[in-house]
């Protein structure tokens, strides 16, 4: 059972304490007992939190201990008489609880079970712990967080607490640095980090001198000097280096002067302080460096530093805002809290609490819900007898509401529901109104409707119902296969089963498990309903209770019940988006990856590129010949066959009848075999080979083959008898192979009349080697998948002596280098994305008697889609060389992209007259121990995916730059897809950032106008193919300042950017079209700008037309995530995070004769408030408000005519009070006017609004006395 906390009045105690302790919080409104504790274990200190009671029990404080991690018994210890004392206090029999985080939650879990019995010890994950602790001190603690400057008088600046905190940068500083950036309360990453922290900088002090604590150490460095270790600018150059803005004094080389050229120094003649100065000086610039350039990197200017290496050290605080404020020319802000080194144990301590708030949590609260009420007793409509009234209030925020009823105040509180008393009608002498900082009513009919913030809405009969109070953490996915949803998340627990994922049937309303679920988040899902499959992406590794070893992480499928691994078993990066290319029938995987997790194994095969390189077998490539061939039989025939079947009776081979012989191949350059695949003579020629073997010609040894055997069901293998079935045709895999000039294939054993073949074609690894050659052209029987040679220019065969090979040679006039087209292109068959060294062979110029007239040449590369690299090389070398030319990923060979290098001569040439060129061998050699990058998008075709001998799975022929994170794939157009995230690629003559559109038919990345939006794109759903709508953490085009709030709208025939509007204040998260005609953005905004100066409040949920391009006024109010919208014909499913609905929006509210009557002020409006203050129903049924309508200190009196609102007056200051008597309006607050401070009187009959008066303060609020006019 969770502690409920009251955070009203919460302050940091500023009672006197010893040094380099930790200030209590103290919570003055907390009296209910609190039975649990946490802890944060790091590397190198445990830190806990706990509560304790005043003596009187109206109170307490939080208490903040740390201890070395080296001294965890102590630590334990001390927690188990802190848990004595729960007891003690507590009286009760609950079961206490010990919330523990950190890496020592972990490494300690047992010991700590063992010396604290009967507490339950819950861990808590790390990093959520550290934000929820940091929001919690920024957001909750007054004279918290500050800026630190020694060069101003107070070198401590505080800052006001605030909730508008995101997005910002956590550097955390424990035993190493951790960097995150947080977008969200529940959203963060890990962006860097780095080593070399507190640990580094306590471990160094330790070896280099005697001081025992990082206490210590902090505290002799305040009376260090630094100077005597580090060698400065100053000692460099004598004054500072003004060109570079470097003061003398600053460190240029971090104990630079120990080792200093004629320096003879023991170490004993270096002092501790110094030492331990200059160690801070070099970890802490370390630090502000790596934050300031991950705070460019993400755009980010909150930067919070947090850790225990911090503790209020001056020198460090310093150093750290110093490094942030130059290096970012003031744009930055370093930002320390006291209480940095707890964040992560009191975020733990936070997890086992439930916030509240009463009306005293802020100053202004009192006077946020004021009466409304109608003083005329003979103006009462109907009956609100046995009425609940629900109450949302906004944005999340939790209040009191009050109302005034026969001079009573009543109030009441549940949770984040306002909750109000029944009334009845005898209580009340007029017309009730409601007026505050509250966003939506409902009547209260169900239970369940005060069971929100909800993952799961129900939306029935205009009521909001919870249905899931149990799921424990946040859905980020969730789709629909008929009547299932499945939702995936966060969330570890759901009816007592740890998933990550859970099934809900509409028909039965009941949760399911998938069996045991996952062993990690899920953050994306997609359903299938084609084949009812259910793909998932996300953290994790594997399903629980599963086959660990066939998953490699992040990717499963769902199918009939059970779960199963994708062809290539995993990827080695988060998965956080799915989609479906109907017109490809692929599906498509986008995250933050570069390879598949997929090894080669006997179990999983799909991944085989031993098939992938025919060897050129027709002529002049390969030279055939048989022994004791039949006379009419050519063996030529059975090279290129019109296809792979035994019925082709004409391009079969036979021996003569009745004598063994041989079938052979004279290859014109040195290969090496992995495959041969053969076929035996048609069933209708009634005979056959039987058993056969084939030789290597040249070292005349048999190649080792293995085959599958159908009769057995076995892999065999064999080497000098192998038989050879009647099927089809047989694949032989070479298990030793050796690099041949020639093979033969001796027929030993036959049936029928004698033996003969059917088809024969040989295979070669991934490796390629493609030599050109005169008067060759290309292989005229393997379609244009096969690797071949352009030839363009005057070239002639060259016998090399030495080299003893032929080689292609140019003769090119130095004069025509300009104009010359002599060039070679390579053009390799590559199956498959991977990984390749490049190599190219020239043979020296002594054989070919041609030195001193080779010349530079060039290797123009085009080995991924869009990308162009020259590389030149120098030929006139005197012995044969082989050079590495490229070594990288090389795309595959499409129908849209084939990758070439043409050689050709160099324009830069310094040979005069006549200028060699010579032409080789290049050599493409796969890296078989490197995985192949397939960055960020992996494409799994479900056609190739039937095939068990087909590659199902390749990157984008153009793939995105390293590094790159996929958050959103709209492949809906089927040619194109539209790809968003965070990446740039501004290196080529198409650059774009962070959304880029690719094409299938040219295999490229074409980027969309002005390069694309200035920052992370999270969601992009497309419109009847005509507009995108784009959704992220942007602002603006990234060229052009186009402004797009956070949403905007790509016009596909104009390519134009266009805004909704004026977009909304805050970063989008996700986009459902829940109709054809409406789009619902989610995220954490809480208004929608109609201009620029008035922003509609939306709570998170906002509601766009498409058709008329303006926002939808919602009648009802929903807040929170939302992640699906499923609808039929009696109800609606809304389901997300945080989510919470009522049957009306309203800003305020009346009953009359029974009813009620929410109020919305109209988009449109002239007065849109931002909040109102005060308000009364005069004796004409006339509605009186005071509020805020601008972000200023004005308050405007608004009266209602029934059809709009008139002004009736403006004040300097704020209203809390209106009554209405005998026609006039008295109007009580703290303000000023031209004619009263702090007390107005109005005429609403005659209009008249100068009535002057004395105020009953005077001009500096000091009490006065006065009377009406």
């Amino acid at each position: 059972m969770t502690s409920i906390m009251n955070l009203d009045g919460a302050s940091v105690s500023e009672a006197a304490l010893a040094a380099h302790e930790t200030r209590d919080i103290v919570l003055p409104n907390q009296n209910e007992h609190v039975a649990h504790i946490a802890v944060d274990i790091g590397g190198s200190l445990a830190k806990i939190v706990y509560f304790t009671s005043a003596a009187n029990k109206k109170g307490g404080r939080l208490h903040f201990k740390k201890f070395e991690t080296e001294k965890i018994e102590d630590c334990i210890d001390y927690v188990a008489t802190l848990i004595a004392d729960v007891k003690l206090e507590s009286r009760r029999d609950n079961k206490l609880v010990l919330k523990a985080t950190g890496g020592g939650a972990h490494l300690f879990y047992d010991k700590l079970k063992e010396k604290l019995p009967g507490v339950a010890i819950q861990k808590e994950d790390e990093m959520d712990c550290l934000i929820t602790g940091l929001n919690f001190f920024v957001t909750e603690i007054p004279y918290e967080v500050f800026t630190y400057n020694e060069q101003d008088s107070d070198p401590m600046k505080f800052q006001k607490k605030t909730n508008d905190i995101y997005p910002y940068m956590l550097v955390n500083i424990g035993s190493g640095v951790s960097i995150l950036k947080v977008t969200g309360p529940d959203e963060f990453s890990r962006i860097s980090g780095t080593s070399l922290g507190g640990g580094t900088l306590w471990g160094l002090m330790s070896l280099l001198t005697n001081t025992i604590s990082f206490d210590d150490m902090l505290e002799i460095s305040k009376t260090g000097d630094n100077r005597n270790i580090d060698l400065l600018v100053g000692d460099i150059y004598g004054s500072d280096y003004t060109k570079l803005g470097l003061k003398s004094t600053r460190i240029a080389s971090s104990f630079g002067k120990v080792f200093k050229k004629g320096v003879q120094q023991s170490q004993d003649s270096f002092q501790a302080q110094d030492i331990a100065k200059s160690l801070l000086f070099m970890v802490s610039n370390n630090i502000g460096q790596i934050a300031y350039l991950n705070a460019k990197q993400h755009n980010l200017t909150r930067i919070y530093f947090g850790g225990f290496f911090i503790r209020g050290h001056p020198i460090t605080m310093n150093t750290l805002s110093y490094a942030i404020n130059f290096w970012s020319n003031g744009e930055m802000k370093a930002l320390f809290l006291r209480h940095e080194g707890h964040l992560g144990a009191t975020g733990a301590f936070l997890k086992h609490s439930h916030i509240r708030r009463s009306r005293h949590s802020f100053s202004y609260s009192e006077t946020n819900f004021i009466p409304v009420i109608n003083p005329n007793p003979s103006n009462v409509y109907g009956a609100l007898e046995d009425t609940n009234v629900e109450l949302r209030a906004e944005e999340h925020t939790q209040y009191c509401l009050l109302f005034f009823l026969r001079n009573r105040f009543l109030s009441d509180f549940k949770g984040d529901i306002l909750g109000v008393p029944n009334i009845n009608d005898r209580e009340i002498a007029g017309k009730l109104g409601l007026i505050g900082k509250f966003a939506g009513i409902s009547f209260a009919k169900d239970i369940l409707q005060f069971h929100s913030p909800s993952n799961i809405l129900l939306h029935q009969n205009d009521t909001y119902l919870d249905l899931t109070s149990f799921i424990d953490g946040n859905i980020t996915a969730a789709c629909a296969l008929e009547s299932t949803i499945y939702l995936g998340g966060q969330f570890r627990v759901v009816n007592q089963t740890v998933n990550y994922i859970v099934q809900y049937n509409i028909e039965t309303n009941q949760f399911q498990p998938l069996n045991q679920g996952l062993d990690g988040p899920v953050l994306s899902l997609y359903c299938d309903s084609t084949d009812s499959i259910l793909y998932v992406g996300g953290l994790f590794t594997a399903p629980l209770n599963t086959n660990a070893s066939l998953y490699g992480g992040h990717v499963a499928q769902w199918y009939n019940n059970t779960w199963l691994p994708l062809p290539w078993k995993g990827l080695n990066g988060p998965v956080y988006t799915i989609t479906k290319n109907n017109k490809q029938n692929t599906i498509l995987f986008g995250g933050r990856f570069n390879t598949t997790l997929f090894t080669n194994n006997s179990n999983l095969e799909s991944d085989n590129f031993d098939t992938s390189q025919t060897i050129p077998m027709d002529s002049p490539f390969t030279t055939i010949s048989d022994g004791n061939g039949a006379y009419s039989s050519n063996p030529a025939s059975v090279v290129c066959p019109s296809k792979v079947s035994q019925n082709a009776s004409s391009q079969s081979w036979t021996l003569k009848h009745g004598v063994p012989g041989y079938w052979e191949a004279q290859f014109a350059h040195p290969v090496q075999p992995t495959i041969f695949r053969l076929s035996n003579l048609p069933p209708s020629k009634g005979r056959g080979t039987v058993s056969f073997n084939i030789l290597a010609l040249g070292s005349n040894e048999y190649f080792n083959l293995s085959y599958f055997d159908p009769a057995t069901h076995q892999v065999v293998s064999c080497l000098v008898d192998c038989i050879l079935l009647n099927d089809t045709f047989q694949d032989f895999t070479v298990l030793n192979p050796i690099t041949v000039s020639g093979i033969r294939i001796n027929i030993n054993t036959w049936y029928g009349k004698g033996g003969g073949l059917g088809y024969v074609q040989i295979y070669q690894s991934a490796d390629i080697s493609l030599y050109p050659a005169l008067n060759t052209g290309n292989s005229t029987c393997q379609g244009s998948s096969s690797s071949r040679t352009i030839i363009t220019g005057n070239w002639k065969d060259i016998y090399v002596y030495g080299y003893y090979q032929k080689v292609l040679e140019s003769k090119v006039s130095a004069s025509g280098l300009s104009t010359t087209n002599t060039s070679i292109i390579y053009q390799p068959n590559i199956p498959s994305y991977g990984q390749y060294s490049i190599y190219v062979t020239t043979p020296g110029c002594i054989g070919s008697s041609n030195c001193y007239k080779r010349t530079q040449v060039e290797y123009l590369l085009r080995l991924q889609a869009g990308q162009l690299t020259t590389v030149y090389s120098d030929q006139n070398v005197f012995e044969d060389s082989r050079t590495l030319l490229y070594s990288g990923p090389v795309s595959p060979t499409s129908e849209s992209f084939r990758p070439t290098i043409t050689l050709r001569p160099a324009l830069n040439s310094t040979v005069k007259g006549e200028i060699v060129i010579m032409a080789d061998t290049i050599d493409f050699v796969r890296n078989s121990s490197a995985a192949p990058f397939i960055i960020s998008i992996l494409e799994h075709n479900l056609t190739l995916a039937k095939n068990i001998s087909a590659v199902s799975w390749k990157p984008l022929n153009q793939q995105l730059p390293l590094i790159s994170t996929v958050y959103s794939i709209d492949a809906s157009s089927g040619d194109m897809l539209y790809i968003g995230g965070e990446f740039s690629d501004m290196n080529f003559s198409n650059p774009y950032n962070n959304i880029v559109a690719y094409e299938y038919q040219t295999g490229l990345m074409a980027p969309l106008a002005s390069i694309g939006l200035n920052g992370k794109v999270l969601k992009i759903v497309a419109h009847n193919a005509s507009k995108l709508f784009v959704a992220g953490e942007f602002t603006s085009t990234s060229v052009a300042n186009i402004s797009l709030p956070y949403v905007s709208r790509y016009d596909l025939q104009q390519k134009t950017w266009l805004p909704l509007q004026r977009g909304v204040n805050g970063p989008v998260t996700d986009l459902l079209l829940i109709s054809n005609n409406t789009l619902m953005l989610t995220g954490f905004f809480s208004c929608q700008f109609t201009s620029a100066e008035r922003c509609i409040k939306s709570g998170g949920i906002s509601q766009w037309d498409i058709t008329s391009g303006s926002w939808i006024k919602m009648p009802s109010l929903l807040i929170g995530q939302v992640k699906l919208v499923h609808r039929n014909e009696s109800q609606t499913l809304i389901i997300g995070n945080q989510l919470n609905g009522e049957t009306y929006r309203a800003d305020m509210a009346i009953f009359d004769s029974g009813h009620l009557a929410p109020n919305i002020f109209d988009n449109e409006s002239q007065f849109y408030p931002t909040s109102i203050t005060a308000g009364v129903v005069t004796q004409q049924d006339s509605v009186v408000i005071a509020g805020h309508f601008t972000n200023d200190n004005v308050t405007r009196i608004l009266i209602s005519n029934n059809t709009d609102w008139i002004l009736v007056d403006e004040l300097q200051g704020d209203v809390y009070c209106l009554a209405e008597y005998r026609n006039r309006l008295y109007v009580g607050g703290r303000f000023q006017s031209n004619r009263s401070v702090s007390f107005a009187i109005y005429d609403l009959i005659n209009n008249n609004t100068n009535i002057p008066i004395y105020g009953i303060f005077g001009n500096n609020f000091s009490a006065t006395k006065g009377s009406s006019s």
